[in-house]
């Protein structure tokens, strides 16, 4: 049995998924290595990328395009880009990443300090859960459960 979260299956997880027959025009498909939604009310997407932050064109567009349209409907959404060490033939510990920087609220921002991503996202849903019409919000349940915890 597998932990909430963790791959089931690493050996289809790591087969190329090749989208060159995708291509329309210039556009192509692109990928998001990570999408936490809570209750159709706040999304997070989670980009990341060895070493360096460079996102390419088309794919910042795409998720700028993404996360500044879940605004305009009223949603809030959270976009982060950090940057992983790890070689390839290592996991990659999600929670561990450092974030680069975020988008939220159509605005770019950067870390004053080292933040890792758990860190950014326990930050936003406190500060963003507080209006939450929802009441069964499983962020809402997340904060209430670890308001003590240092993560």
């Amino acid at each position: 049995m597998t932990e909430r979260g963790e791959i089931r299956n690493k050996e289809i997880a790591r087969q190329i998924r090749d989208f060159s027959k995708l291509r329309f025009g210039n556009v192509t498909p692109t990928d998001i290595d990570g999408l936490i939604e809570f209750n159709n009310c706040i999304f997070i997407l989670i980009e990341t990328k060895f070493q360096k932050d460079e996102l390419p064109p088309g794919q910042e567009r795409a998720l700028v395009n993404l996360v500044d349209t879940i605004f305009n409907a009223s949603k809030k959404g959270l976009l982060i880009i950090a940057i992983h060490d790890k070689p390839p033939e290592q996991d990659i510990p999600f929670h561990q990443c450092q974030v680069s920087r975020y988008r939220s609220r159509k605005n770019w921002y950067s870390p004053k300090k080292k933040m890792m991503i758990k860190n950014l996202i326990d930050s936003y849903l406190k500060k963003n859960c507080i209006d939450c019409p929802q009441v069964n919000c499983s962020a809402n349940k997340y904060i209430k459960t670890n308001r003590n915890s240092n993560a």
